[in-house]
């Protein structure tokens, strides 16, 4: 088995067998791997506290070919992002984030791109406190990356501009509807939401935390965004976000 080196953000980690744990990296250089840690639950491991979720790692791991499991042989903690974790909101974001690569990413797929976008998301998190906003930013950012970029600049189905009211986003058509092409069976989308999503879109993370949304505004965005998520991934709520509504987070 050759040894491998890459850096990478550890997105979850669960009990292996009595004393291990499967750890969910996703990597510069390999894209999202499964791990084992082996010992990593004994009180001496040699891991210390370098696998907590939402860390900036260097890794050093036996690559199985052919094999989804490979072998974690050494973790070096590069950022911790403790800011973070000791802010029950943003670290509630930020594992949302982890959650969009775990379910919208295949396997030792590589995408530095969305590898950077990751890094940048959670820094701006930290440094600017914007935990929903960077979130909205990532989920534009890395639906960009896979493919699945939503039009949000005209109207999807007939390419006109997006003028007068209700305007509607369809999930499955990939974007924002004007008036006339809207079924009425969309998500609604007031024009500041359609703006305030065509920014967070054109612009880079440093820029988007400075923008906010409250009221009916966040609300709309709130919901294009999780439906969107989910047509792609088949599943409804991000559970990072549905633990933050039951502890009056969001």
């Amino acid at each position: 088995m050759p040894l491998r080196r890459t850096d990478g953000v550890i997105l979850r980690t669960y009990p292996f067998r009595e004393t291990s744990k499967i750890v969910v990296l996703y990597s510069l250089h390999f894209g999202k791997l499964r791990l084992v840690a082996k010992g990593a639950r004994r009180p001496k491991s040699i891991f210390g506290g370098s696998l907590e979720p939402i860390t900036h790692v260097k890794a050093l791991f036996y690559h199985r070919e052919g094999r989804d499991l490979h072998t974690l042989s050494q973790a070096d903690i590069v950022y911790s992002f403790q800011g973070i974790k000791e802010d029950l909101g943003l670290l509630g974001y930020a594992s949302a984030a982890c959650e969009v690569v775990l379910r919208w990413t295949p396997g030792e797929a590589p995408s530095p791109l969305l590898f950077r976008a990751l890094l940048g998301a959670l820094r701006e998190m930290e440094r600017k406190g914007k935990g929903e906003t960077l979130l909205w930013w990532f989920e534009l950012r890395a639906a960009e990356i896979l493919g699945h970029r939503p039009e949000l600049g005209r109207c999807v189905f007939c390419g006109g501009p997006l003028k007068g009211t209700p305007l509607a986003f369809s999930p499955a058509s990939g974007g924002i509807l004007c008036p006339s092409c809207a079924s009425g069976e969309e998500f609604s989308l007031s024009q500041g939401a359609a703006r305030l999503l065509a920014r967070l879109q054109a612009l880079p993370a440093d820029r988007a935390a400075t923008l906010s949304a409250s009221g009916r505004t966040g609300e709309q965005i709130r919901s294009v965004l999780r439906a969107f998520l989910a047509y792609h991934t088949e599943e409804r709520e991000l559970r990072a976000l549905d633990f933050l509504h039951k502890v009056g987070e969001v």
